[in-house]
C-alpha cells in the first residue's frame, strides 16, 4: 500500500539530484531508464512494486537523509566552539530547530559567532549559514 509518507519519500528521490544511474544502482534496476520514466512521467509511482518502494524509501532514509551536521565558530579565532555539543547526523528539520534554538542563544553576538549547517552532497559538502540565508557556498565557509 502506498501511504502519503512512502509516496513523500519516493517522490523526494526522484526530485533529488542524484543521478537515475545512482538511484537504480542502488535499489538494484537494471536500467536508468526505468527511473527516468518516472521522473519524466511515462511510468507511475502507483505501478512500481512494493519491493521497488520499499528500496526507494530506503535509498531515502540512507542516501538522503540524516545528512545535516552543525557547528558553531568563533569569528575572532575561526575555532569551533567548544560548549556547542551537537554532534551527529541529523534530518533537514531537525538541523535547522538546532541552528534556530543556537542562533537565539547567540542572538546579538552574529559579530561574534556564526552558526553552519553543513549539508553532505553526495558529490561535495555544502555548507549553509541559517543566520544569513540558506545558500549554499561549496567547500568554503561563509
Amino acid at each position: 500500500m502506498l501511504t502519503n509518507e512512502l509516496l513523500k519519500k519516493v517522490v523526494a528521490v526522484l526530485d533529488s539530484d542524484y543521478s537515475s544511474y545512482a538511484i537504480a544502482k542502488f535499489i538494484g534496476d537494471a536500467s536508468a531508464n526505468n527511473i527516468n520514466n518516472l521522473r519524466n512521467g511515462k511510468s507511475k509511482i502507483e505501478n512500481i512494486t512494493f519491493a521497488k518502494l520499499e528500496k526507494l524509501e530506503k535509498f531515502y532514509e540512507e542516501e538522503m537523509n540524516m545528512k545535516y551536521t552543525i557547528t558553531v565558530i568563533n569569528k575572532k579565532s575561526e575555532e569551533q566552539d567548544p560548549t556547542v555539543l551537537e554532534k551527529g547526523a541529523y534530518t533537514q528539520e531537525k538541523a535547522v530547530e538546532i541552528a534556530e534554538e543556537l542562533a537565539r542563544k547567540y542572538e546579538g553576538e552574529e559579530d561574534k559567532y556564526s552558526i553552519f549547517i553543513h549539508y553532505l552532497h553526495h558529490d561535495s559538502p555544502c555548507y549553509i549559514n541559517p543566520l544569513t540565508g540558506a545558500n549554499p557556498t561549496g567547500e568554503s565557509w561563509l
